[in-house]
């Protein structure tokens, strides 16, 4: 079953000035009431288990961080070496000679892989939940990384790379949507901060093991640690609970309320467990009762053109975004092309990639 939920309380333009929530921003509670529900929301502490989850999570971005920057420093021992040299390891060539244009694309085959996790992983999340995703991500990895570690020929480091890049975009995704999930709402951002703590530090260890690592058979050893972050990684993630939240959305609310309790350290989650009541019922397609019921929808939008365009976009509800229709919603297509052309200006994955072999 897919859910159908949403991870914050969106605003519908659709209610009533008599509908509308409101709101007591009394220190320590948030009082919410729609059409004579109260839903009292208290703050929620930051416990020990729900920062070991996101740490346990974090592995997966470090381990696609890691792989994002693995052959930048040992590519010319990876690619240049002397084969009458008895230098084999476990009967496996000393390098795997190769041109510069192969090469490339051994690298950037990692990125094909990543489109593709990442067009998959919304269905996997919501499928198998963010939990077992992340341990199915570790699978992959694990495969890809030993593909690498133990190539014996240009195409079988293609393959490892290509598996690599599927998990990497895999993570990419599961990874901030499950840390969203399990973290109260005041401590959102310090536990989103690391993924991206993950991946930054996955890229600075293995330019540092590449470094030191970059004659001989030291490459493959730079490859193949993904072996063991992959294997310690899936194991942990046993140890973690599924997002109470996705739990909540496929309608198993006793293992929710079980996994909110563990996060967050007390019996007492009621009032965030009916939060989630509430934000569903925000999320019915109110256009729809009203127009049922004769009356006419009343809007807060300025103007009916304003009105127009957002019933244009959303059709009174919620919308079901994809790869294409997220393109469509004006609110996410200006954020999105400025963050591609951002990416291309500072070139930061050119200097993930290929730093190591520019001239100085």
């Amino acid at each position: 079953m897919n859910p159908n939920y949403s991870t914050g309380s969106p605003q519908n333009p659709l209610l009533s000035d008599s509908e509308l929530p409101i709101i007591d921003n009394t220190p320590g509670n948030q009082n919410f009431s729609l059409s004579g529900n109260q839903v009292q929301l208290q703050k929620s502490m930051l416990t020990r288990f729900c920062i070991f989850c996101g740490l346990i999570a974090a592995l997966t971005s470090f381990n696609a961080g890691y792989k994002l920057a693995e052959l930048n420093n040992p590519k010319d021992s990876i690619m240049n070496c002397n084969l009458d040299d008895e230098a084999a390891w476990f009967g496996l060539p000393l390098c795997l000679p190769m041109s510069e244009v192969y090469f490339g694309f051994v690298t950037s085959v990692l990125a094909i892989g990543g489109l593709i996790g990442s067009m998959i992983s919304s269905k996997l999340a919501d499928s198998y939940g963010r939990k077992n995703s992340m341990i199915i991500n570790s699978i992959i990895l694990l495969i890809g990384s030993t593909f690498e570690a133990f190539a014996y020929s240009p195409n079988m480091l293609i393959l490892g790379r290509f598996l690599s890049g599927i998990g990497a975009g895999i993570g990419f995704v599961i990874v901030p949507t499950y840390l969203t999930e399990i973290a109260p709402i005041e401590s959102r951002g310090l536990l989103n901060m690391f993924n991206s703590l993950g991946v930054s530090l996955g890229i600075f260890i293995s330019q540092v093991m590449g470094h030191f690592l970059n004659e001989n058979h030291g490459w493959r050893i730079v490859l193949g640690a993904g072996i063991f972050v992959s294997f310690f990684s899936g194991i942990f993630l046993f140890y973690i609970v599924e997002s109470p939240k996705y739990l909540y959305g496929n309608n198993h609310e006793k293992e929710s309320k079980f996994s909110l309790r563990k996060l967050r350290g007390t019996h007492n989650v009621e009032d965030e467990f009916r939060s989630w009541m509430h934000e569903n019922r925000q999320n019915e397609p109110v256009q729809n009762e009203s127009i049922q019921n004769g009356d006419e929808p009343h809007s807060y939008l300025n103007s009916d053109i304003e009105q127009n365009e957002y019933l244009h976009e959303f059709d009174g509800a919620e919308q079901k975004l994809n790869l294409i229709s997220i393109f469509r919603v004006r609110e996410y297509r200006h954020p999105i092309i400025l963050r591609d052309l951002q990416q291309n200006i500072h070139k930061i994955y050119e200097l993930t990639f290929y730093s190591s072999g520019w001239p100085y």
